[in-house]
């Protein structure tokens, strides 16, 4: 993994997000390229690469949610913990 992915990757486990629904999501490739000052294009490779290691997946057209290989950490489990349904 290129230091970018890395950078990619760390921003995401800060980012993620419980949705109403109980999925963990992370933010849209365009909102990450904007915040980490990345070109779009770079930013959608390392999204598609995520994608095919099955770190995240496809949510909606425009949202991603965490998936079996993402990295966890205490903070997203503290938020996926506190989904009340």
């Amino acid at each position: 993994m290129n230091s970018n992915n890395q950078t990619v990757l760390n921003y995401l486990q800060k980012r993620a997000r419980v949705h109403y629904s109980g999925e963990v999501i992370i933010p849209p490739v365009i909102a990450v390229s904007e915040a980490l000052k990345i070109p779009l294009e770079e930013v959608e490779a390392i999204y598609q690469e995520l994608l095919e290691r099955c770190v995240i997946r496809q949510f909606s057209d425009f949202e991603f949610v965490i998936a079996h290989e993402f990295p966890m950490t205490d903070q997203i489990r503290m938020k996926i913990g506190t989904v009340r349904y």
